[in-house]
């Protein structure tokens, strides 16, 4: 009798725990969770995008699985998960932050047509709010699309963080913004610094009222600073720097031969360019300059 009683327990037991364990099973499985925090916001994006960077980046611990899952699902949203990562990043744990910008970069691949402003937004969040990874991860899509609205923020970066000096520098030259010729300039005039050839190229690239540093600092009482100017002048001065270039040469003959022979040629480059452009417009009848 007991024995009956006994085995009947046990298929009681086993009927109960066997379903309990398997739900336990599909509660901890990823793609169950996603669904069901997916399920919570109906017909509302912002708050499924939401839901999943509360999964992907959270405030507590984390589960490396769960995480993957969600993030895949993240980005799959393309640009609707861009308004819901601006906000999110200047809030989520600092060890999230790179990666929340490298999921906004591959959600952007899903864009067709146009490029949403959130999306650029969140890059300057990014360089705001942002450790050096999350800015090294931002920087190469303000250079793509040439933003310039972070300069100062990538300024200020450059001075918080040596480490990301040279790639500000060059940031700045492919942004070409004439703005940045303060700070450039700063570091192109200042004797030993080691960035001082770097910002002098990148002073060069921006062109126009950038060159206006370069250009001050033919005179200056370091050699070594004159000769860094005059040897990026050599390829990128203008009819407008032709009088600097002509007082240098002047000025200062036993500076670096070399530097002295390139700056004669590009004199004479814009000396015949300039003549030729007098004899073009005393041809074509118009005034001469």
């Amino acid at each position: 009798m007991r024995r009956g009683i006994t085995a009947i327990a046990c298929l009681i037991i086993a009927s109960c725990v066997a379903p309990a364990l398997s739900m336990a099973v599909e509660n901890d499985d990823p793609e169950q969770i996603v669904r069901r925090a997916l399920s919570a916001h109906p017909r509302d994006p912002d708050g499924q995008v939401a839901a999943l960077a509360d999964l992907v980046w959270p405030q507590g611990p984390a589960d490396p699985a769960l995480q993957a899952v969600a993030r895949k699902h993240l980005v799959g949203y393309g640009k609707n998960a861009f308004p819901t990562l601006r906000r999110r990043v200047s809030t989520i744990p600092m060890e999230y932050r790179a990666d929340l910008v490298n999921a906004a970069r591959e959600a952007y691949t899903l864009v067709i047509g146009g490029r949403p402003t959130e999306y650029l937004t969140l890059m300057y969040d990014a360089i705001w709010f942002g450790d050096r990874n999350t800015r090294l991860a931002a920087i190469p899509e303000i250079m793509r699309f040439r933003y310039t609205r972070p300069l100062m923020p990538l300024i200020d970066a450059a001075e918080e963080d040596e480490v990301l000096l040279p790639v500000v520098i060059e940031t700045l030259a492919v942004l070409q913004d004439e703005r940045a010729r303060f700070w450039l300039g700063a570091m192109s005039s200042e004797p030993g610094n080691q960035h001082q050839q770097a910002a002098a190229i990148a002073l060069a690239r921006i062109g126009k009222r950038a060159l206006v540093p370069l250009r001050e600092n033919l005179t200056s009482d370091d050699r070594a600073t004159r000769e860094i100017a005059a040897r990026t002048l050599a390829g990128s001065a203008g009819s407008a720097e032709l009088t600097f270039l002509y007082d240098y040469l002047e000025a200062y003959p036993e500076d670096d031969k070399a530097v002295l022979d390139s700056l004669r040629r590009r004199t004479e480059l814009l000396e015949r360019a300039l003549q030729e452009l007098d004899e073009e417009m005393s041809e074509s009848g118009e005034p001469e300059i």
